[in-house]
């Protein structure tokens, strides 16, 4: 790819799941108010699904600030190579793949906080519906 593609793909990088998992977050922060009680408790998985939650946003902040860190690095480095080495930008280049790996993984970390608050608001509601009858 050229860098101005790469550049490019790092504008839209991973865009889509972003936008529907911090609107999830919100919605569970949400979901998660409810269950306070008049005093401003909530219980115990509430708490840790709040905990998680923040959690999930820590890291989402974490992956894009550290994306864009080491990609704008990257970039910066072989565009000073291509000006020294051929005098243009117009160059083929392949992003090595061990840019990447921190962010997935912190991608992916993120997604499972985001999916450990939501399973410890199910389990209280499971516990409630349980206790109800």
């Amino acid at each position: 790819m050229k860098i101005a593609d790469h550049w490019t793909s790092y504008v839209e990088y991973t865009e889509d799941l972003t936008k529907t998992c911090r609107q999830l977050g919100l919605a569970n922060g949400a979901i998660c108010w409810f269950f306070k009680s008049p005093t401003v408790t909530f219980p115990k998985s509430i708490l840790v699904a709040l905990l998680l939650l923040c959690l999930y946003f820590l890291f989402d902040v974490l992956q894009y600030f550290i994306a864009s860190w080491r990609i704008k690095s990257w970039l910066e480095k072989e565009e000073t190579k291509a000006m020294n080495e051929v005098g243009h930008l117009n160059l083929e280049i392949d992003k090595p793949i061990s840019l990447d790996k921190p962010i997935f993984i912190m991608g992916r970390l993120k997604v499972i906080f985001l999916i450990l608050s939501y399973g410890m608001v199910i389990l209280e509601l499971v516990l409630r519906a349980v206790s109800f009858k």
